[in-house]
């Protein structure tokens, strides 16, 4: 009877709990750097002005060369249309958000911190289904900037990529940093 009672406590255990076959990781699958440049605008005024700063950024030609796949995506999905990023395709997510991982959606949540020790700033990107941690990951970045998620399948694989586009200014213009990742 205690043998019994042993291996029923121990199929329980196996059943109640819920197995990922793999450990997940957050995968860098792409990066496009890119700049909106503001020289000649000192003698706009009005909508000119508001049209010439909020102009598409142009893609880097080096972009343009590299034919990458997601490259391929954005072109067929208008995010960049004749050689301009459109950066409105890039929806702002909350800071908790569902995801889908393999066509089922877990719950995804980015938190900003600052580790004082090591002098860097990261974004803790988790990954959750009900109460369980599926995977945890770090983005770092040296320089503060305006950062938009946006998650998308634009590779129709029935998991979402997460997109992060870094904005900062320098030197009269916007630098644009944007990088594909995936949970695999």
């Amino acid at each position: 009877m205690k043998t019994y009672c042993i291996y029923i406590l121990i199929v329980i255990t196996f059943i109640s709990c819920e197995t990922y076959p793999k450990s997940y990781s957050l995968e860098k699958l792409d990066s496009y750097s890119f700049r909106r440049n503001y020289f000649g605008s000192d003698t706009l005024t009005g909508k000119a002005l508001y049209d010439f700063m909020n102009r598409k950024p142009f893609v880097d030609h080096a972009d343009i060369q590299k034919e990458s796949t997601f490259y391929k995506h954005f072109v067929r999905e208008k995010i960049i249309d004749n050689h301009r990023w459109d950066l409105a395709k890039f929806d702002t997510l909350p800071e908790n958000f569902s995801y889908n991982l393999n066509d089922k959606k877990v719950t995804v949540s980015i938190d900003f911190s600052y580790f004082e020790k090591e002098n860097t700033n990261n974004y803790i990107v988790t990954f959750t289904d009900a109460a369980k941690t599926i995977t945890k990951d770090t983005l770092s970045y040296e320089f503060p900037p305006d950062v938009i998620f946006s998650k998308m399948d634009l590779n129709k694989n029935g998991t979402d990529e997460l997109y992060a586009l870094y904005k900062n200014y320098a030197i009269n213009g916007d630098n644009f940093e944007l990088t594909v990742y995936e949970l695999k």
